[in-house]
């Protein structure tokens, strides 16, 4: 049984396009700022912790859960296999150009698009040896794929901020809170150049 009230299907999908995009924009904002950093080279293959993932899957799997919210699937049929595979990569440019690329994706997807692909049940097996969900709407999108991409944004965070990158906490929270921002702070203060939207 799912823990989350019933909520209409159309604040469901508008939920799963605003926040999605929040973090990917999150997401961009953190990458951009480890690009100049002069150990950028090496931060895609590094770890917080030795039986975690590295960067670079951090970043893959984000994409992975927004093409899941945004690719239709065939009633029954595993919602995770229907999303393609992007090819493994260690070079920080390029995770960046893959964020950026899915970015523009959930922009441009529309309300009915959106409705229709998280329109559930959705049946969910990541691999051979792993448990099966069976998600409504509104599990699918506010109890596995949101929280899955904060998880995964907020070590991509935590790596970076282990290397030496100068990133905080305003760059998490930019896109989330820089809207409703009081507009007397000053440009130090707010993070004014990054984007909101």
């Amino acid at each position: 049984m799912s823990s989350t009230p019933s909520i209409p299907l159309e604040a469901v999908a508008g939920i799963a396009t605003s926040q999605s995009h929040k973090i990917l924009l999150s997401l961009h904002n953190i990458l951009t700022k480890a690009l100049p950093h002069p150990d950028s080279s090496t931060f895609t293959t590094s770890r917080i912790h030795p039986e975690m993932h590295p960067l670079s899957f951090q970043v893959q799997i984000l994409h992975k859960f927004a093409k899941a919210l945004i690719t239709p699937t065939q009633p029954g049929a595993n919602k995770w296999a229907g999303v393609h595979e992007v090819p493994p990569t260690q070079d920080l440019p390029e995770l960046i150009e893959l964020i950026e690329g899915i970015k523009k994706e959930v922009e441009n997807v529309s309300q009915k698009e959106i409705i229709t692909t998280v329109e559930g049940p959705h049946f969910v097996k990541s691999g051979e040896d792993r448990p099966s969900f069976t998600f409504t709407s509104e599990g699918f999108v506010l109890d596995f794929v949101l929280p899955n991409m904060y998880f995964h944004l907020n070590t991509a965070y935590a790596i970076l901020r282990n290397k030496g990158v100068d990133v905080g906490k305003w760059d998490y929270l930019a896109p989330f809170s820089g809207p409703y921002l009081d507009k007397a702070f000053t440009p130090d203060t707010t993070g004014a150049n990054y984007e909101y939207k």
